[in-house]
């Protein structure tokens, strides 16, 4: 019989893990806690866990062998104030944040449940797509080895790519958000730059499209430095200046942006293998962005 799984804010990533357990018969979806009714009984819905309660009353909930906790970050402590009271000794809890570790779980450990902090590296922001796009995901876990006895296999089960995290989880996810969650300005200040140019998104994504996957692979392939083209690249003084300043004629805060991000770039291709002379140039460069 399947441990049974009850979730505490079933948002985005609590559904889309919850249904992706329930369709392969994993775990038994016992219990859904969201703040009102009404969201809880779509998240039953789009689950599919017909038999699982909705409940929109902390006060009303019962005993689990295992506790997902969705929340925000932020209500951790909320969470295990409302768990405390039905938590018994060899229950497992865990959440899903890339911030924050297992220890925010502590005052429930202290009442003998096994915790654990598993973080999938995937985006939650539309769960149906998720449920196709999970497979292959990495998940940074740390925890109580009870609690990962159990909870590893589950994520192994559905596609997650387990790794043990036991650096600084602050840096780890620093690192996840300047990837992910800051390309999305970045391609909204290119569509920008295209819309100044008199060229429409839809035309602008078309041409973004394979520019983005051809330079993910190249990074791939050879590495971050190596994979730099375009005028920072070749040392062009001229070239990029030129783009500085019309950015600068049309749109301060784009120009402000291409300035940083031409620092760091700069940085960057200076770490290559490069000749002499085109070290000197790029030394030029830095020289005017970092003035």
């Amino acid at each position: 019989m399947p441990a049974s799984l009850s979730i505490y804010g079933a948002g985005r990533l609590g559904q889309t893990l919850a249904k992706l357990w329930h369709q392969q018969a994993y775990f038994d979806i016992q219990q859904l806690y969201c703040r009102t009714q009404s969201t809880c009984l779509d998240a039953r819905d789009f689950i599919g866990a017909e038999s699982a309660q909705c409940l929109s009353n902390s006060d009303a909930l019962s005993s689990s062998d295992i506790w997902l906790v969705s929340t925000p970050d932020s209500a951790f402590a909320n969470a295990c104030e409302s768990l405390k009271h039905i938590i018994r000794p060899g229950d497992i809890v865990f959440h899903c944040s890339g911030a924050l570790s297992s220890s925010e779980l502590n005052r429930l450990q202290a009442q003998g449940a096994f915790i654990a902090s598993i973080h999938p590296l995937h985006s939650f922001a539309q769960p149906a797509q998720s449920l196709t796009q999970f497979a292959g995901s990495h998940c940074a876990y740390e925890g109580d080895a009870e609690a990962l006895a159990a909870l590893l296999p589950a994520f192994e089960q559905i596609g997650g790519h387990c790794f043990a995290i036991e650096g600084n989880k602050w840096l780890y996810h620093a690192a996840s958000v300047i990837a992910c969650n800051y390309l999305a300005p970045l391609i909204a200040a290119s569509h920008q730059a295209f819309a100044a140019a008199g060229i429409d998104q839809q035309l602008a994504d078309t041409l973004l499209q394979p520019l983005l996957s051809g330079t993910l692979e190249n990074i791939r392939q050879q590495g971050p430095a190596n994979a730099l083209t375009g005028p920072i690249a070749r040392g062009d003084h001229d070239f990029v200046t030129a783009q500085w300043q019309a950015l600068e004629n049309n749109h301060s805060q784009l120009a402000e942006l291409y300035r940083d991000m031409a620092k760091h770039t700069t940085r960057l291709a200076l770490q290559r293998d490069n000749s002499e002379e085109l070290n000197a140039k790029l030394q030029k460069l830095r020289g005017i962005f970092e003035e």
